[in-house]
């Protein structure tokens, strides 16, 4: 497995979330997805990350990501499979890495809305809440 780190953090700090996004041949939709977490960060989201998983991708995925890391405002790690073990297998990997206080998971083909962190941040916020999931509505 190998680590290919976005930005290098000089202080180890508890994040509050961590985004864990298995890909596999995502070069296509990966960096709406990025850029929609990049939009939907506010003064609520200062501390957290985001685990990509790479499945064995045969596009350029990684090099796609690699490209664009510069360009957000957020920490980005990188584990590529040497060979495809599903996405399950991915989320797992993601997990055992990630730093933050609540792992969010997402497909790498999503975008998120808006206001979908301030969201989940007020939701976890108020309420005694262990575990949530949400959908997409292709229709809006």
């Amino acid at each position: 497995m190998l680590n290919i780190s976005g930005r290098i953090h000089l202080k180890i700090m508890k994040k509050l979330f961590s985004f864990v996004i298995p890909t596999h041949n995502g070069e296509k939709t990966i960096v709406r997805l990025l850029q929609s977490i990049n939009q939907s960060s506010s003064r609520y989201f200062k501390s957290f990350e985001t685990v990509i998983v790479d499945d064995n991708s045969k596009d350029i995925t990684v090099t796609v990501v690699k490209n664009i890391i510069k360009k957000l405002k957020f920490k980005i790690s990188i584990y590529s499979f040497k060979k495809h073990l599903g996405p399950a297998k991915a989320r797992n990997i993601g997990a055992k890495y990630a730093s933050g206080k609540y792992l969010v998971f997402l497909d790498g083909d999503v975008e998120l809305k808006k206001n979908t962190l301030k969201n989940i941040y007020n939701l976890l916020s108020k309420e005694k809440i262990k575990a949530f999931t949400g959908i997409w509505d292709y229709h809006q």
